[in-house]
């Protein structure tokens, strides 16, 4: 993480370039008494201390700025209702919009007194009025805490708490509401939490655990803002006894102030409050492009729900049901409050006009046309007023579709990197659901955002991927929504700029562990493997990260689809040098010469081997094999033997990660290691033909020539925390459809002739089988078993074996599988409930003790 700050070491540079704005006027500073308003901070001996004079500073700056925002202590107080409560995910301040639509998520609900007698023991304001009556009036208008010291609640010194170390800052308080926060401040008293530091012009990473705590919150607290909210960036402020630091967070990194002393000079922190909060939204880190839903925007997407419920037979369609009641449940709009997205309309002559998906539409209710007139022509006219398109090389298209967003299917606590965000979301101008992806991508001649790349496949007919409806990149033309943080990160540590990217599909998925038998696997991994091919062969494009949370199953079809093309390469990329240091895929899922080699190009066939791995992985989970244990002991052998093939990972000399050292053994015998309790399944042979066609791919291939082309450092003991496995539940499929699939859709070419298999009991190398130089050695092993799918053995599916497994290791590639665990860590079922609770893990190579353990999906 270190590589992510970027340090200016001239604040008033910093504001100049993050937090650009007007002074501050004297008579505000007069009547804060800027000059001894933090006089008494350093002098306290406690934390809990500096709370109330740092919060009567803020006070008396904002009211002096407007009165539009205040700055409560929450530190105390987490969200309400909320997973997200720990002890380090709580900013002390907060800064919020006083009378905003979130007033009544971060009000700290007091109980009125039982009568308004002025007794002894009741708690009065200073000037003799009843501090009950007050109490109320805030609980009722939604003003946390009054904004006049001398209105203020006194607490009777008979009534008070002394056993409470935080009576004293009661009176101060809110609670954390991560959609509503415009900006933080978090306080140390200890100088050994010094995060960052600055010795002779340089930027310091102290490595000290209290250190590492701190910059953990840091980025907890941004990372959690960033998933809640739509922003652009985020900015926030850490005090460390008398020193500050201004920090501007954003998808590449954060540009960190040099420290100063704000009570020697607390001008520059109250100039910091009072900018952001005379700032327009833009200015404040906000998406100009999302706004409000509006209620009769919400009452219209309700309307579509009770119509969709009248018609919702199947499993997929009442999974959608269940979509939309997750984003408009009250308790999930406190969490994640319902917006109005814009999205520019991609190239008429390829985007999917309205009518053309009006046929699933049939019956439900329409979006009327007076609601949406608005965004038809654009954002706004201050949006779209810009430069005159032809001067302009990626002109925003004149037509923009709005679309209602709540809770994300999926989403990433990390607060660098692409940021991905995935919706169902309502379609105002179209009146039906569609799934909606937000991401930054890196500026780079090999990396295609998901428009372009859709509109490509849809252009060229290329069946089982989604179809795009609307998608471009965020912003008006003269003013696209990008990074900044590299422009001030070292030239040899600079990453790519990246770009705000959203772009709206068609088709909604369920995750592929939702599939109810075997058959339905084959089916659905089927449809895969025929976008994957069709794309290849058709248009020329690579997907690169095949995996079980890239193939869904649409609710509308149960027909499978390839899905989450972000990562995905034109063939003429593939031999360019990559645009980050680092290998692009999902760990468990990537072909052993990949994580054996990082630096290897991808090719065709390690995508192939990809869906070796998917099945595997599904049969592993969900189907009853010699690993399948019950008792004391538990899953400890599938533990054991998952983490060694899949999850191991070591960094070497040199910065990469590399793997794949059981996985490749595993795949010079032919033997996965595992196998079906029936033997004689079409599920049990499709897996044993796979593993034969690994094998005799990585037969041709030179290990010795391949090291000395794409070789990298030795190992350093630093191995990787091993990623876990999500989960999922049951669903119906077209049974008919998959017995049909290869026969009508995956026939290989006329010349190749049908493939003889050998019994299950032959280990010997068929080289008859191909390899994964082109589709047609896999298509040939699908081929061979689209019959004789109704047998009961083929169709029984099991809970999934993942929920409640140990992941052993780190695991050393040298060291046994079956060793001493070194260190365990159990996948729970909220962990396996990931998928559909929609939170992604980070993928950034942060420490552990930073941000949490690694990512299963490695991305560039």
């Amino acid at each position: 993480m270190a590589n992510h700050y970027a340090l200016v070491t001239d604040v008033a540079s910093w504001f100049e370039t993050c937090l650009p704005g007007p002074p501050v006027p004297q008579d505000i500073l007069d009547d804060a008494d800027a000059t001894n308003i933090f006089r008494d901070v350093p002098k306290s001996k406690r934390e809990d201390d500096y709370y109330p004079v740092l919060y009567e500073a803020f006070r008396k700056l904002l009211d002096g700025s407007g009165g539009k925002y205040f700055m409560p202590f929450t530190g105390h107080n987490p969200e309400e209702n909320s997973n997200v409560s720990s002890a380090d995910t709580r900013p002390d301040f907060c800064m919020y919009e006083k009378d905003g639509p979130g007033v009544d998520t971060f009000t700290i609900k007091t109980s009125p007194p039982k009568d308004n007698s002025n007794s002894a023991g009741q708690a009065t304001t200073a000037n003799g009025s009843d501090a009950g009556a007050e109490v109320q009036h805030e609980t009722q208008t939604g003003s946390p805490m009054p904004t006049d010291t001398k209105n203020r609640p006194a607490t009777d010194a008979k009534d008070k708490d002394i056993s409470d170390p935080h009576q004293k800052t009661k009176a101060l308080q809110a609670r954390v509401a991560w959609p509503w926060i415009t900006a933080f401040i978090e306080v140390k008293h200890d100088p050994l939490c010094l995060a960052y530091d600055v010795k002779k012009g340089s930027f310091i990473i102290p490595n000290t655990d209290d250190a590492k705590k701190t910059r953990s919150q840091i980025i907890k607290y941004v990372a959690e803002i960033s998933l809640r909210q739509h922003r652009q960036f985020v900015l926030c402020a850490l005090i460390i006894r008398e020193r500050a630091f201004l920090m501007r967070w954003d998808r590449a990194g954060a540009i960190v102030a040099e420290p100063f002393d704000y009570v020697a000079n607390p001008e520059l922190l109250l100039r910091f409050l009072y900018r952001i909060a005379v700032a327009e939204r833009p200015a404040q880190g906000y998406d100009p492009t999302a706004t409000l839903a509006s209620p009769d925007e919400i009452e219209q997407f309700k309307a579509y729900r009770d119509t969709y419920a009248l018609k919702a037979k199947t499993q997929g369609q009442v999974t959608l049901l269940r979509y939309m009641d997750d984003i408009l449940s009250p308790g999930n709009q406190r969490l994640h409050p319902i917006y109005k997205l814009i999205c520019p309309d991609p190239d008429p002559f390829t985007a999917l006009e309205p009518d053309q998906v009006a046929k699933e539409s049939e019956g439900i209710a329409k979006a009327p046309a007076s609601i949406h007139a608005a965004t038809q022509t654009g954002l706004s006219q201050a949006a779209n007023e810009a430069e005159d398109p032809a001067k302009d090389s990626n002109p925003r298209p004149e037509k923009t579709h709005a679309f209602l967003v709540g809770l994300p299917r999926h989403g990433t606590r990390s607060p660098t990197g692409r940021g991905g965000k995935g919706f169902v979301a309502y379609d105002l101008d179209r009146g039906r659901c569609s799934f909606l992806k937000d991401y930054w991508y890196p500026l780079s001649p090999s990396v295609h955002p998901e428009t372009e790349v859709y509109k490509k496949l849809n252009a060229n007919n290329v069946r089982y991927v989604a179809t795009l409806l609307a998608g471009g990149d965020v912003g008006c033309p003269s003013a696209l929504q990008e990074t900044l943080t590299q422009e001030y990160l070292p030239e040899k540590q600079r990453p790519a700029v990246r770009r705000h990217h959203r772009f709206v599909v068609a088709e909604i998925g369920r995750p592929l562990e939702t599939y109810d038998t075997g058959i339905e696997l084959y089916d659905i991994v089927s449809c895969a493997l025929r976008a994957h091919k069709d794309a290849w062969e058709m248009v020329h494009i690579l997907h690169r990260d095949v995996s079980m949370g890239n193939i869904l199953i649409n609710v509308e079809t149960d027909e499978g689809f390839l899905n989450d093309w972000d990562l995905c390469k034109y063939k003429d990329d593939l031999n360019k040098p990559a645009s980050q240091h680092a290998r692009s895929g999902t760990w468990p899922y990537m072909s052993a010469a990949l994580l054996r080699f990082p630096r290897k190009p991808n090719e065709v066939a390690d995508d192939l081997e990809s869906f070796v791995y998917v099945i595997s992985l599904a049969i592993l989970r969900f189907h009853v094999h010699n690993l399948t244990q019950s008792g004391p002991s538990g899953n400890d052998a599938l533990g054991i033997y998952v983490t060694g093939l899949y999850h191991a990972a070591q960094k070497t000399t040199d910065g990469y990660w590399i793997g794949g050292h059981d996985k490749l053994n595993r795949i010079c015998t032919g033997n996965p290691g595992f196998s079906l309790v029936d033997e004689t399944s079409n599920l049990s042979v499709l897996l044993e033909r796979l593993w034969f066609l690994s094998q005799n791919h990585y037969a041709n291939l030179n290990m010795a020539d391949m090291e000395v082309r794409w070789g990298v450092g030795r190992v350093v003991e630093e191995p990787r925390d091993p990623a876990e496995l999500g989960g999922g539940t049951a669903s119906p499929f077209n049974r008919r459809q998959a017995v049909n699939r290869f026969e009508d859709d995956l026939d290989p070419p006329k010349d190749i002739p049908p493939l003889d298999f050998p019994k299950k009991s032959s280990r010997t190398p068929h080289p008859e089988l191909g390899d994964f130089s082109s589709h047609a050695g896999i298509i040939g092993v699908f081929r061979s078993v689209r019959s004789g799918w109704y047998t009961i053995q083929d169709n029984t599916k099991t809970e999934d074996q993942f929920v409640g497994m140990v992941a052993y290791g780190p695991t050393h590639p040298a060291r046994s599988i079956g060793g001493v665990r070194q260190s365990s860590r159990a996948v729970n079922s909220t962990d396996a409930g990931s998928v559909s609770k929609g939170v992604k893990r980070s993928s950034q190579a942060m420490g552990r003790s930073e941000v949490g353990s690694m990512s299963k999906r490695v991305r560039m």
